[in-house]
């Protein structure tokens, strides 16, 4: 019997959601002539970046599991701290298996204080439904390094009537 629970407490350890939480000690701050970013990599390949390339903000999610091929976006469900995860939309990207914040600002300043990030990537055509707990380090010099290299502020009193932006049926402009 003990062997046995041996063997479940190790595949308990190597789950996702304990491998996500083990990662990502912290953001890796890059800066040049036209790219400013701040990412932070968990162990099971998701990836959380906030970036500005020649004065474009972006917030990304990466190793998701995949869109749809034809997908220009998707809904996916995003919580932060113990707020209950809500519907949003993201742009998907090149690899289909990244997503881009159609509200990046808002979105990166609600990251740079770290802490539990819930995204729910809901079951489509078929497929499974997967949910990520990624456990953010706080990174706020990082973040408003990048959010300063786009001009946009590091506070914005609009933020405190927002929540995380409801989902929508297309994307609008960042």
């Amino acid at each position: 019997m003990k062997p046995a629970l041996a063997a479940l407490a190790l595949l308990l350890a190597a789950s996702p959601a304990a491998a996500q939480e083990a990662g990502g000690e912290d953001w890796a701050y890059s800066h040049d002539r036209f790219l400013t970013s701040a990412a932070v990599t968990f162990n099971e390949g998701q990836e959380v970046v906030v970036r500005c390339r020649r004065g474009t903000l972006e917030v990304s999610l990466r190793g998701l599991a995949p869109a749809g091929a034809d997908a220009e976006g998707r809904r996916l469900e995003v919580g932060f701290g113990d707020a209950p995860p809500r519907p949003t939309f993201w742009v998907v990207g090149q690899t289909l298996t990244s997503a881009y914040a159609i509200h990046p600002a808002f979105v990166a300043r609600k990251l740079r204080s770290g802490g539990l990030l819930r995204v729910i990537v809901p079951a489509e055509a078929g497929g499974l439904r997967r949910e990520y707990r990624l456990d953010l380090p706080p990174s706020p010099a990082a973040i408003d390094a990048v959010l300063g290299e786009c001009g946009r502020p590091r506070n914005d009193p609009r933020d405190r009537n927002r929540d995380v932006p409801a989902a929508r049926s297309r994307p609008g402009k960042p």
